[in-house]
């Protein structure tokens, strides 16, 4: 059951990092 542990991690990581680089850099992609 650790991998499952593991791809928790690595999945809110990744999800944490492109939130951040979201809302720190301006929005290229726009959605209308």
């Amino acid at each position: 059951m650790e991998v499952v542990a593991y791809i928790l991690v690595f999945a809110m990581t990744i999800a944490v990092l492109f939130f951040a680089v979201v809302f720190r850099e301006p929005p290229r992609i726009e959605k209308r």
